[in-house]
């Protein structure tokens, strides 16, 4: 299995994944510098924070911010990792490579097994740092500024690593699901569709909160888990033309 994964991962070039990664980082800076501004027009600097209403505490809270970075790094990995899943699985499975990709003498399941370690690897190899550096930066750049409500920054920083697990999860939920969607359909628009429509929901769901959240991305890594094995059993199913 081993093999067959180094195998998948010399297909693609990385390169082009991580410039994707760096600009996913920077595009989830800048908003969370912009929903710290909105914090602190709602409340000011230095902790006194309007408390006229409850919406106007929670966008004023450092939780919140990273709640919303976190959906933007999702957003942009779940799209990189069904660009990676596109080239690794959807395409070797349609048009004129499908005949070539049935001839391999490996079996089928271990085939795409190793086609989905290889862009869970990558996707989140390419997340985890880029996540830790994104909400790091968030949390001590605020921690400098007073701009939002926060506890000390070691706990600030426990939650946003808890957060980070927890996407990780998700992140993998995201991806499994559209391309087995996807592949069903033969389709990258469908592929993309699905993700639209996974971002959002889970985009809602970060925005009530964190429990929420945990919630919401915990149930989506579960299904994808049957719909990953409806996912092989069809492959293993399809005849050779």
């Amino acid at each position: 299995m081993r093999s067959l994964v180094q195998i998948e991962l010399k297909k693609f070039a990385i390169l082009p994944y991580i410039w994707g990664s760096g600009a996913v980082c920077l595009v989830a800076l800048a908003f969370g510098g912009m929903f710290m501004a909105i914090g602190h027009f709602q409340g000011g600097f230095g902790g006194e924070i309007s408390r006229t209403s409850g919406q106007a505490s929670k966008l004023s809270s450092i939780d919140f911010c990273l709640l919303m970075v976190m959906v933007f790094l999702l957003v942009g990995f779940s799209v990189l990792g069904a660009a990676l899943s596109g080239s690794l699985i959807l395409k070797p499975y349609s048009g004129r490579a499908l005949m070539l990709t049935l001839s391999y003498p490996i079996n089928r399941s271990r085939l795409l097994l190793a086609k989905l370690v290889a862009v869970v690897v990558t996707t989140i190899a390419l997340f985890l740092p880029t996540a830790v550096f994104t909400l790091a930066v968030v949390v001590l750049f605020n921690h400098a500024l007073g701009a939002l409500q926060e506890g000390s920054v070691a706990h600030t920083l426990a939650r946003a690593l808890l957060l980070i697990l927890l996407a990780v999860l998700g992140l993998m939920g995201i991806v499994g699901i559209a391309v087995a969607i996807g592949f069903h359909w033969r389709s990258v628009p469908v592929m993309v569709g699905a993700l639209i429509v996974l971002d959002a929901l889970i985009g809602n769901a970060f925005s009530a909160s964190l429990l929420v959240a945990a919630i919401v991305l915990g149930s989506i890594f579960l299904l994808a888990l049957p719909v990953l094995a409806v996912l092989a059993r069809a492959i293993s199913h399809i005849q050779v033309p």
